[in-house]
């Protein structure tokens, strides 16, 4: 699951670590829930687990099961 919005460092470490999870879908057999749109008062914590669950449910199900569901947004080639 993708870090929360919440920042983490004022150095741009947060978008280094984000730059870096999307790197790591070149590997097989791995996904990334986006959760940099939940609300989060507590550094990792979003209030709201019901929708980053669904995602996770979403990327699994492609991922592991193999359904040809949509299970993320769009991502930038460049």
């Amino acid at each position: 699951m993708q870090i929360s919005h919440f920042p983490y460092a004022v150095d741009g470490t947060s978008a280094l670590i984000r730059e870096a999870q999307v790197k790591a879908l070149s590997i097989p057999k791995t996904g990334l829930a986006v959760t940099v749109d939940i609300p989060c008062d507590d550094p990792g914590h979003p209030h709201d687990k019901e929708d980053p669950a669904k995602r996770l449910a979403l990327v699994a199900r492609h991922v592991a099961y193999g359904e040809n569901i949509v299970s993320s947004g769009p991502l930038y080639k460049t």
